[in-house]
């Protein structure tokens, strides 16, 4: 991918002019191109993994990587000071201790111990590593001089591990072998993201901004379509432009946040600070108290004074676009919250004919439409759930749930009979 279109700063008519015009160089895929893409992109992916498991400094590289995830994951406190720790966090943060995927990086760690080389391969296939981490550890074993991404931070890291933990350098056997299919991968990613360059200029072009320029909203815009790209699986069921809009709209709207507020602080305090109030978010919704400094600084592994630092800098408030975790595909605040239904008084004849009619019309849905609506706002005496709560119910995306609750709610929305009572309830003031 030529990075003069993600990272050069273009001003004026004839940069935008370029820019357009890159995008136009590539047209847009049909459904067959863009799964064979796909097939050859996580093919390499599955072949390196072959090579990490075949060859013995692979092998030995990747031991180490499992090794030290289990006993001496990247911390904030080691790591905080790298550009890259972010990123290497993301790709790495569902096999930390407590979460779905440790217990399967336990189990290749075990395998890899061990002379069996079948259990090592299905112990590592049950991994589902990411693909973007994958590419890292095979950058790692070449000793690519990477400066941005997850394998920089992925470099950053190994360099706190103990000596014996660090692999030779990897020979010309190894290197011929890794070489092949991670240029592949590589190919076939820039492939994806070159093809869908207009969705990410739709999108900016719809997202109004005062003091974000149109080539900046651009640039945060293809970082997202590079992750929906690294990300992406054919088998979802969708076109990839579906699963690439989310993505693009929330590294613009990264983008537009970091410009909010009359104090800009560095990146890595932001995320800190946004980190912290996620874990706070988290300890009210489950325990309905405050958190104490001591718990937090156990949740985020910060020392109690740093966390007393965020919390003073963390006094502003928060948008509701705020991701909820670290991957780039996490449920906004908004997401998580709970919508209704409100208190109102008494059970005021107004309240009850406006529910009447909320059922009456929910007819006119589609079943999956009426339980998502039903789900969302605790219309099924059971309490409102967030989109992230409703997406394993029903077996699809926490995205998938937002398009359903959108076009659900644009149908109400249109129901005069509906919209009838709802203005009588309003007037009532209930």
């Amino acid at each position: 991918m030529d990075n003069s279109l993600t990272r050069a700063r273009l001003q004026g008519d004839t940069g935008l002019d370029w820019l357009f015009a890159q995008a136009r160089r590539y047209p847009l895929l049909t459904t067959a191109q863009e799964l064979a893409i796909d097939q050859r992109k996580w093919r390499a992916v599955g072949d390196l993994q072959d090579v990490f498991l075949a060859d013995t400094q692979c092998r030995a590289l990747l031991g180490a990587l499992v090794t030290n995830l289990v006993s001496n994951p990247p911390a904030a406190r080691d790591l905080g000071h790298s550009p890259h720790y972010g990123l290497l966090r993301r790709e790495i943060s569902d096999y930390l201790p407590g979460k779905p995927g440790h217990a399967a990086l336990t189990a290749l760690h075990a395998a890899l111990a061990a002379p069996d080389k079948p259990q090592a391969a299905t112990a590592l296939r049950e991994l589902q590593m990411p693909a973007a981490l994958v590419a890292a550890i095979a950058s790692l074993a070449l000793d690519r001089d990477e400066r941005d991404g997850v394998a920089a931070g992925l470099r950053d890291w190994r360099a706190q591990w103990p000596e014996a933990d660090t692999p030779s350098r990897a020979g010309e056997r190894t290197r011929r072998a890794l070489e092949e299919p991670l240029g592949r991968y590589l190919a076939a990613r820039e492939q994806l993201v070159h093809h869908n360059l207009r969705l990410v200029f739709s999108i900016a072009g719809r997202t109004p901004s005062s003091n974000v320029s149109f080539c900046d909203l651009v640039q945060e815009g293809v970082f997202g379509l590079l992750r929906a790209a690294e990300k992406f699986h054919h088998r979802r069921g969708y076109r990839f432009s579906t699963y690439a809009y989310n993505w693009v709209s929330q590294s613009i709207r990264r983008a537009l946040n970091e410009q909010e507020g009359i104090l800009r602080y560095p990146t890595q305090v932001m995320d800190r600070v946004k980190r912290l109030h996620r874990e706070r978010l988290q300890h009210l919704q489950y325990t309905g108290r405050e958190p104490s400094t001591r718990t937090l600084a156990e949740r985020l592994q910060l020392d109690s004074a740093e966390v007393e630092s965020l919390r003073q800098l963390a006094n502003f408030g928060v948008s509701l676009e705020t991701p909820q975790g670290e991957e780039e595909d996490s449920p906004t605040l908004g997401a998580t919250l709970s919508g209704g239904p409100f208190p109102d008084t008494a059970a005021s004849a107004e309240g009850n004919s406006l529910r009447r009619t909320v059922h009456k019309r929910m007819r006119t849905l589609s079943p999956t439409e009426q339980r998502v609506i039903a789900m969302r706002w605790g219309l099924e005496q059971s309490p409102p759930l967030s989109r992230a709560q409703v997406a394993p119910l029903l077996g699809v995306s926490t995205e998938r749930v937002r398009q359903v609750e959108v076009a659900a709610l644009d149908k109400l929305r249109g129901d005069r009979e509906l919209a009838g009572v709802y203005s009588e309830h309003r007037e009532t003031g209930h």
